[in-house]
């Protein structure tokens, strides 16, 4: 099992040290947490995976928006059926990833559809 608080302070902890600042609640999916920041020196959102492996922790970018416009999470859909997690943005996007494995197995990005 996950130790959350655990992930949660190191992924904090790294944050700060790199002038990135968390815009969404951190939701954990199987053994990550999923979230969004913004870095305070590049100007850049991106929606971020972390994960602990022993005491060393990883994170990866999910999705780089194309601008400079802040992101956040709006909703969260686990689909058990596919095994998958969809992740809406405020920019329109969605990302799909891995339920299972989210960490090795590469997101699917799309632009929803407006009406």
């Amino acid at each position: 099992m996950i130790d959350q608080k655990k992930l949660m302070l190191r992924v904090k902890h790294k944050t700060d040290n790199e002038k990135l600042t968390i815009n969404s609640q951190m939701y954990f999916i199987s053994d990550t947490a999923v979230f969004t920041v913004n870095d305070l020196i590049k100007q850049k959102n991106s929606l971020m995976l972390a994960w602990l492996e022993g005491e060393t922790l990883h994170m990866k970018s999910l999705y780089i928006p194309q601008n400079n416009k802040p992101i956040g999470i709006t909703k969260i859909i686990n689909n058990k059926e596919k095994e998958a997690i969809i992740i809406m943005l405020s920019d329109g996007m969605i990302v799909i990833i891995s339920s299972k494995d989210p960490k090795n197995c590469t997101p699917q990005i799309i632009k929803s559809q407006t009406t």
